[in-house]
């Protein structure tokens, strides 16, 4: 058979298989598809559906085809194409150069990647694993701690690719050394083994738990959080967002409970630790907390959220001196925080400094946080901003 009707014969099979998945699966709600086999999800449909929830515009089958379609082209410029790296190049190639992906946090779902060309690890990963399942290609998502990227392995080769950056090769070695992953998180299956794609879905359902814990829906994010461990309960990033959505809804005793199921299966993990701080603080073990504190620090010298809920502690223990010095640190790793600059500005005022509470205040006012302006005007009238 010559190339063009292998390429012919490939194209006609993608489109019709796609149009008999389509039918297969448009009648299925979301918790139907989640109990489908491994086998039978299509992650880039499972995605979208997920999606959905809190993008109703988003049109399944149409964004669906826009996949399709770019498997279709990307495989035919892999024909005869054998070797893997070769293979990865143009994979890469097309999905980042060609199409002009970019990094970006904020972007987390799959339908940002198709309409908005951007993505971070999670969602790019689904994009680039949505198109390699379509191709029979065996790459396969990996999680490490709170990151995850794509790995090609044919069992006689292994590479591991970092989506971020434009499908650069990555070192584990140089991974675990940098995410402070412990080893007892590797050998117990929780970080860098392949997901399957169901373990896949929980993370878009873990994204999707955080968009509405920031939209304050906490009912609604701890559905989502439980949904995701249903599928992977090897995740301790959801276990920690489900801890800090009990919190926030003022659950505390499950927020702990989760909590120490997180830390349990990442004992490195650095937020996990200051959120269950928090948590302690809220349930008056004082002591507890501030050894959470003092080890999410020690775990990671930037952990922003370790020295602002430290500095909160010394503030409450009237340890004023000490949060002091936790507030500035705190300012130092993020000097764009407002509430910082205000709390530093109250300790300051407690130890009779005005000019520096002063100072902190208006700074804080200046970053738009309501607390500073409310300060400014309360102690400082005649220097309040115009």
């Amino acid at each position: 058979m010559k190339k063009s009707s292998k390429i012919a014969v490939v194209i006609i099979f993608l489109l019709l298989h796609n149009i008999f998945l389509a039918q297969a699966w448009s009648s299925r709600d979301e918790s139907e598809y989640l109990n489908l086999t491994n086998e039978e999800i299509d992650l880039a449909y499972g995605s979208l559906l997920i999606e959905k929830a809190i993008f109703p515009d988003i049109q399944i089958q149409s964004t669906v085809e826009i996949i399709d379609k770019i498997a279709i082209e990307i495989k035919e410029l892999l024909a005869e194409v054998k070797e893997p790296l070769e293979i990865i190049t143009i994979l890469n190639n097309y999905l980042f150069h060609y199409t002009k992906m970019e990094n970006n946090d904020d972007c987390h779902f799959l339908i940002n990647v198709i309409n908005d060309k951007c993505g971070n690890c999670s969602s790019l990963s689904f994009f680039y694993l949505s198109i390699s399942d379509r191709l029979n290609l065996p790459f396969y998502g990996v999680a490490s701690p709170l990151h995850m990227f794509v790995r090609y392995n044919d069992e006689t080769v292994r590479y591991s690719i970092g989506t971020t950056a434009e499908g650069k090769l990555i070192s584990e070695e140089k991974l675990i050394e940098n995410s402070n992953i412990a080893r007892s998180s590797i050998e117990n299956g929780v970080y860098l083994r392949r997901l399957s794609k169901k373990e896949i879905l929980a993370s878009v359902l873990n994204w999707r738990g955080i968009y509405y814990k920031e939209q304050g829906k906490y009912e609604l994010a701890i559905n989502d959080y439980k949904k995701a461990l249903e599928l992977n309960p090897k995740f301790p990033e959801a276990y920690s967002g489900l801890a800090t959505a009990y919190k926030l809804n003022n659950d505390f005793v499950k927020s702990l409970e989760y909590s120490d199921i997180a830390i349990s299966l990442n004992p490195n993990f650095a937020i996990a630790l200051s959120n269950r701080g928090e948590t302690k603080i809220r349930l008056k073990d004082y002591q507890g907390a501030l050894i959470d504190f003092n080890l999410a620090i020690e775990i990671d010298p930037k952990c922003l959220s370790a020295f602002s809920k430290r500095g909160d502690l010394h503030y409450l223990l009237r340890d004023y001196n000490n949060a002091l010095i936790d507030y500035s640190l705190a300012i130092e790793i993020d000097p764009n925080d407002g509430l910082l600059f205000n709390n530093r500005g109250t300790i300051y005022y407690l130890l009779h400094n005005n000019d520096k509470s002063l100072k902190d205040w208006e700074i804080s006012s200046e970053l738009g946080c309501r607390e500073g302006t409310s300060n400014l005007k309360k102690f400082f009238p005649n220097k309040e901003p115009e």
